[in-house]
């Protein structure tokens, strides 16, 4: 059986009593959004860590970068929205670090026909590039307690 639908009903209310209906039925629509208005909750280092599951070690070094930080007298409190922002700019900031690393290293990678850049210099004949970028010549040493005829 179908529901029925409640009928309609004309009231006639004073300003007064319209202003405390509406008053109440939005507060009751805030009090169920939650609380609105109130200055964010602080965390202290141990409440910060907590929150992003890492250790105080790694939070100290957070803040050694620049975390954003509230002083209370001698100790630090956090706000988790300017963290999590703070965190989201370095993201983007590193982001397009990499970025631009890539487009420069592909202009100079693209700038010469045998693929260095103008300044790599050209390695000589028995000389042998080391894994930091430097060039050294290939030696042969006489085994000890021999002497090699010049």
């Amino acid at each position: 059986m179908a529901a029925m639908a409640e009928p309609v009903r004309v009231v006639t209310l004073s300003a007064d009593e319209f202003r405390v209906l509406i008053s109440e039925a939005v507060a009751g629509a805030l009090e169920a959004i939650g609380p609105t208005g109130q200055a964010p909750a602080l965390l202290d280092r141990a409440g910060l860590a907590r929150a992003f599951d890492v250790s105080l070690a790694t939070l100290d070094r957070l803040r050694a970068e620049g975390c954003p930080e509230l002083r209370l007298g001698d100790a630090p409190r956090f706000e988790l929205s300017e963290v999590l922002g703070w965190l989201r700019d370095r993201r983007r900031s590193a982001i397009q670090a990499d970025a631009h690393r890539s487009e420069n290293a592909a202009k100079q990678l693209g700038s010469s026909s045998s693929g260095w850049s103008s300044g790599t210099p050209v390695l000589a004949q028995g000389q042998k590039r080391r894994k930091n970028g430097a060039c050294v010549l290939g030696s042969k040493r006489a085994p000890v307690g021999t002497r090699e005829d010049t």
